[in-house]
């Protein structure tokens, strides 16, 4: 039984080999044909047992990012970021924080298709990343300097505009394995010492559901009314230092119940 829900909009992972997978990004490796970039990943599932996507044609060029928390094994966030038709990942063990002190542990993972941008849903029992998956934040993302060069060198400046994660931030690779990096929040309007990953709302930004409330829900495809698409909001660009207003309604109201800030 598979519970998936994929909604209309934009078009998480594990281990792989081979230099796009491995963190070892060069300018050869980007040039590798998209379904040979894919070819781990789709190794690693079978598409009659899992209700992920295997990627079909390549829409036109974009800059989507994406953030899923996904509890497979061990709950965790998947950052993607799409580049030369594919969705570039790391696995975030701690999550994304606004605090430039928490230097949060990135391990590179396969490349994914882009429409995995769009999936949330469970993955079944027995398959590869078993276990639920919510679309925890999404929007756009920009690179600050060339990516290419800066994924060659290990480190890739950017930034954000998303619904909870805004601002510029910085993936640097470390000397501790070859898919070894560090998601680091730069100094911003955005930049908050005080905070740090509990502080974001924590449901999807497509159903309003946690990851937690996801894994109990009924395990069979959620049917949407057939004159009815549910997209999230766009953010507003408000220059505030933190920015709720920026959040889908439904999760601010849960960040006022658990405490947070609603205004």
């Amino acid at each position: 039984m598979v519970l998936s829900i994929r909604l209309p909009g934009l078009l998480a992972h594990g281990m792989a080999s081979g230099p796009a997978a491995s963190g070892r990004l060069t300018s050869a490796s980007m040039a590798i044909p998209r379904d040979d970039r894919l070819r781990t990943y789709r190794e690693k599932r079978r598409a009659s047992r899992t209700p992920e996507p295997f990627g079909g044609d390549v829409p036109v060029g974009g800059s989507i990012f994406v953030v899923q928390k996904h509890d497979a094994r061990a709950l965790h966030w998947d950052l993607r970021l799409e580049l030369d038709g594919v969705l570039l990942s790391w696995a975030v063990p701690k999550g994304p924080s606004p605090n430039q002190d928490d230097k949060r542990l990135a391990m590179q993972t396969e490349d994914h298709p882009l429409e995995y941008a769009e999936f949330e849903g469970v993955i079944p029992e027995g398959e590869y990343g078993a276990g639920p998956m919510i679309v925890w934040d999404r929007g756009v993302w920009v690179p600050l300097e060339d990516p290419h060069q800066g994924l060659e060198k290990g480190k890739l400046l950017f930034e954000l505009r998303g619904h909870k994660l805004l601002g510029r931030w910085t993936l640097v690779k470390t000397r501790q394995s070859e898919n070894s990096w560090l998601l680091i929040k730069e100094r911003d309007g955005y930049m908050d010492p005080s905070k740090s990953t509990e502080d974001y709302p924590d449901d999807s930004i497509y159903s309003g559901l946690t990851v937690s409330e996801f894994a109990r829900a009924d395990e069979r495809a959620v049917p949407w009314p057939r004159n009815w698409i549910r997209r999230a909001p766009r953010p507003v660009w408000s220059g505030r230092r933190t920015c709720p207003s920026c959040w889908p309604r439904r999760a601010r109201r849960r960040s006022a119940a658990r405490g947070g800030s609603s205004s």
